[in-house]
């Protein structure tokens, strides 16, 4: 009965140490899967992971075009502006110019207006002579031919500048008008 009652003890223990072993292998199973879950995770991650980093070096690719575009547009627009300023002030030169060509032909005309006025004293002067020296008749005609020709060569001179005058005047007006669109150009830009 000893015996038995040992082969009994045996045979539990060894089913025991079955059970025993058969819960280390679950355990193992189940640590095996949580293992084989996490490497999956992981490379899910990894996988993740780069599509986020191959989408981030997109954006920055595109961040960086539209960046250079954007600069690109600037100077282009600082150089337009350059030049628009340049052409403003060339304008403004030329006006000044035409300016002080105008106030020139003003004084021009002034010196003309004292010439004839000279000229008119002069005749003034020539025909009290003529009243006073009768004797002298043929001498004063021919001193007022002279000056009846110098008169229509100052006539001629006072047309002349007037028509000139009124050329400038219609170039300037020109010139104003051309400044003028050209501000309202460089305005509406």
């Amino acid at each position: 009965m000893e015996r038995e009652k040992k082969l009994v003890e045996r045979k539990a223990k060894e089913r025991e140490e079955e059970w025993e072993m058969k819960c280390l292998g679950l355990e193992k199973m189940k640590q095996d899967k949580k293992v084989e879950g996490l490497q999956k995770r992981t490379e899910e991650l990894i996988e993740a992971l780069e599509s986020e980093k191959e989408e981030k070096t997109k954006l920055q690719k595109s961040y960086h075009e539209q960046l250079c575009e954007l600069k690109n547009g600037l100077n282009y627009s600082e150089e337009t502006i350059v030049s628009y300023e340049n052409l403003l002030q060339k304008q403004d030169n030329d006006i000044l110019d035409l300016k002080k060509e105008i106030d020139s032909l003003e004084m021009e005309n002034k010196r003309l207006d004292e010439v004839i006025g000279n000229k008119e004293l002069e005749i003034v002067h020539i025909n009290k002579q003529l009243e006073q020296k009768d004797q002298a008749l043929r001498q004063i005609e021919r001193k007022a031919l002279e000056v009846e020709h110098k008169e229509k060569i100052s006539y001629e001179q006072i047309q002349k500048t007037n028509e000139e005058r009124g050329v400038l005047e219609e170039s300037l007006q020109r010139l104003k008008d051309k400044n003028k669109n050209l501000k309202n150009k460089y305005e509406d830009l």
